[in-house]
């Protein structure tokens, strides 16, 4: 997978170059540090063998929050032994990943909305006996060999950044509404609350083992209770539901798109089935929840 080293000195400062960085002294020789748009990277020799025989160790030090600790290694003969006899470690959804790699952490929704599909595939295929793990605002990759050609480091640098480009709970897509409304709570939740013209609160929640968006409508409508899932393209799947609605809440379906409003006795929302990145179709569910306010139909589909 990677090209032939052009030499240790050379390596370091031909890296630094390519990724707009800069080569300075570290504890164990010299390290890079890389600028990232929330932060910084820094890769360096860890160890105190000689230099050809150290390990590598690449950091990400973030300006945002990653919001969950976590370590992911290659599993041995006892991880799978105890997997076999019942242990349970996460599995982000990547069959190949999960397969080789054991994750320990406390958020399950958390990482598998962190690992990407490219995150997955760039641990697998360029750090698979490696570690790597997050605490609080550092991500740090170790490796028990030194790294020999720019491949290798391009690799380690563009697998953090990917991790740590990753906007978890859709903040950005939040913001972009009502960047004046956002409130990011302790554990780096964002909520933003927008007038539709009633009072909907949009924010990152847990279901079914996933993150998704959901807005909530903070009155609660004099509807019956129901639930409409709604298809590809925001095609309903419960009719008769639908013709409860009111004309303008019923006019908005099509253009949610994929998700399910929920009318019950703790109100009215709509559980979209991830972390929505598409303004508009956040916008209208805000205004499918603030048209529900208008009351009933008259059973009219229109």
């Amino acid at each position: 997978m990677f090209r032939r080293s052009p030499g240790p000195t050379r390596l370091w400062n031909a890296v630094a170059a390519a990724h707009r960085g800069r080569v300075t002294s570290g504890p164990n020789g010299p390290r890079i540090e890389v600028p990232h748009p929330h932060g910084r990277i820094i890769i360096d020799t860890i160890g105190s063998q000689a230099p050809a025989s150290r390990g590598m160790r690449a950091r990400a030090l973030l300006g945002r929050e990653l919001e969950l600790d976590f370590q992911v290694q290659r599993q041995g003969a006892v991880d799978q032994l105890a997997k076999r006899l019942g242990m349970v470690d996460i599995e982000v959804g990547h069959p190949e990943f999960d397969a080789h790699f054991i994750v320990d952490a406390g958020g399950p929704a958390l990482m598998r909305r962190l690992w990407s599909s490219r995150a997955c595939d760039l641990m697998l295929h360029g750090f698979a006996d490696d570690r790597l793990e997050c605490f609080s605002r550092v991500l740090e990759l170790t490796a028990q060999h030194p790294w020999q050609t720019p491949d290798q480091f391009a690799a380690a640098i563009e697998l953090l950044a990917t991790l740590a480009d990753r906007d978890i709970y859709g903040r950005d897509v939040l913001a972009s509404l009502a960047p004046e409304e956002l409130v990011v709570g302790a554990r780096g939740v964002p909520t933003v609350r927008l007038r539709a013209p009633a009072l909907v609160a949009v924010e990152t929640s847990v279901i079914a083992d996933a993150l998704a968006t959901v807005a909530r409508l903070e009155q609660r409508p004099e509807l019956e209770p129901c639930t409409v899932a709604l298809a590809a393209g925001g095609r309903a799947l419960e009719l008769d539901a639908v013709a409860r609605l009111p004309g303008r809440a019923q006019a908005l379906l099509s253009q949610v798109g994929p998700g399910r409003l929920v009318i019950d006795g703790a109100g009215a929302r709509f559980e979209f089935p991830a972390i929505e990145g598409d303004a508009a179709r956040i916008r209208a569910a805000a205004a499918l929840l603030g048209a529900l306010t208008a009351g009933p139909s008259q059973g009219i589909f229109r």
